[in-house]
């Protein structure tokens, strides 16, 4: 459902609360950051991640699936500086698939505000096939938004 949050005065979408088989995905706008919170997952390529972040220490999981039964996990600290995702050995968390781009993802720790920091793609230039976030949280609707729903994809554009 979308609906207008008066106290942020944005448009928001949300899933309802009885459909837990619902699937959503918002892809990661290449030019946006995205604040890391705990238990996020995203679909990186073909492959979901979990990112469990504690205080300066940030843990990655690869989830099992049926294309990648094997579990990773990749531990990094604020200290690390920029942390890369994708399938260049030059990345700090290497993963091999054909979907994923040389350098998929990027993540920072903001000392200024305490918070991971999640990018698509390199900062100069977005990953090939984008980042989507599963979530079952309130999102804010922006220009050019989508949202993958089950299979089908849903736009939001402002006028």
């Amino acid at each position: 459902k979308t609906y207008y949050d008066s106290s942020k005065k944005r448009f928001m979408f949300k899933t309802l609360e009885n459909n837990s088989s619902l699937i959503v995905q918002v892809k990661i706008n290449p030019s946006n950051k995205w604040v890391i919170c705990k238990e996020d997952k995203f679909l990186i390529g073909d492959m979901i991640l979990k990112f469990e972040p504690n205080e300066k220490e940030l843990t990655i999981t690869r989830l099992v699936t049926k294309r990648h039964p094997q579990r990773l996990t990749y531990s990094c600290k604020a200290s690390d500086g920029i942390i890369t995702i994708g399938r260049s050995k030059n990345c700090s968390f290497t993963l091999e698939s054909n979907l994923m781009s040389r350098v998929h993802a990027s993540i920072f720790y903001n000392e200024n505000s305490h918070i991971w920091e999640f990018k698509d793609g390199e900062f100069s230039r977005p990953s090939a096939n984008g980042c989507f976030l599963f979530t079952s949280n309130s999102i804010e609707i922006v220009d050019k938004l989508e949202i993958k729903v089950n299979e089908d994809t849903v736009y939001f554009f402002y006028e």
